[in-house]
């Protein structure tokens, strides 16, 4: 059996995770019982959460995770209005975009770097700009692959049939979107990527703050 060790005081949890004013540091490895000692791979989260409104950061980092966990970092940008008041918006960057069309089957795109993981993080961190830069082609490269798909007639779902009783799900037949659902589906995969592109063009300075915020990654990586 696989394990962590993990801290048992100050993690993060479903009810407190935007509370105002936080920061959570975690670091963990993973192991065998039977290996135990012997651990093996990183795992690496950071968040911070600002005293009122502004933007927060909530990064996290995997890798030699010997199939357990997959490899990849993110970060994502939520902003804070006033509290209690939850994010207005999240911008999310990474070495992995993703994106969903939902229904009730639901299809997920993705677009990943061409570059190593710690070399690809390492020009997101070299500086704001580059961050922005950096982020600006992920976001533009899985845009084109979701209007791609939508045009050319490659996204389906499925038409639910009736539900039959004991907690079993009601068959789904697949079939291809209709020419309104993939209209629909266009303007809204539209507004979101220009929505993340307009905020991550406009506030990357403030994004890169937080993101240091949460642990200082410039000067303190290996």
């Amino acid at each position: 059996m696989p394990g962590s060790r993990r801290p048992l005081r100050c993690q993060a949890a479903g009810s407190d995770f935007e509370r105002c004013d936080q920061q959570v540091i975690k670091l963990n490895t993973l192991f065998y019982d039977q290996d135990y000692p012997q651990v093996f791979g990183l795992g690496f989260q950071a968040l911070w959460v600002p005293k009122t409104a502004g933007w927060g950061a909530s990064y996290s980092f995997a890798e030699n995770g010997d199939g357990i966990v997959g490899d990849g970092w993110g970060v994502a940008f939520p902003e804070y209005t006033p509290p209690p008041a939850p994010p207005e918006t999240t911008v999310n960057l990474g070495w992995k975009y993703g994106y969903t069309i939902y229904g009730p089957d639901r299809t997920t795109f993705e677009y990943s770097s061409d570059l190593p993981l710690r070399e690809d993080l390492a020009l997101y961190l070299s500086a704001p700009q580059a961050m922005r830069d950096r982020g600006l082609v992920g976001l533009l490269a899985l845009a084109q692959k979701v209007d791609q798909a939508i045009n050319t007639h490659q996204v389906n779902t499925c038409d639910l049939g009736p539900y039959l009783g004991r907690g079993l799900p009601p068959a789904c037949t697949p079939r291809p979107l209709t020419l309104g659902e993939e209209a629909a589906e266009g303007l809204r995969a539209e507004a979101y990527f220009a929505n993340q592109e307009k905020l991550l063009g406009d506030y990357y300075q403030e994004m890169y703050a937080a993101w240091m915020m949460a642990f200082p990654l410039d000067r303190c990586w290996p």
